[in-house]
């Protein structure tokens, strides 16, 4: 389930070439190995905006299968 809402999140981000464009978590996940610092951060801040809102329904997943 998490991983769903996950995946149809976007957030915007640059490219290599600076151009500003939204991106899917995937594509956030792979500007992570950018070698451009500032593409890096940016994704990076993107993901973890993404992971952060869905923590708790995550944390609730995870108990219910315990």
């Amino acid at each position: 389930m998490v991983s769903g809402f996950i995946s149809k999140e976007e957030r915007l981000s640059i490219d290599e070439n600076g151009k500003e464009a939204k991106k899917t978590f995937e594509d956030l996940m792979s500007l992570t190995d950018s070698q451009n610092k500032k593409v890096r951060d940016i994704a990076a801040k993107g993901i973890n905006e993404i992971l952060d809102k869905y923590s708790d329904v995550a944390e609730a997943e995870i108990n219910a299968i315990f």
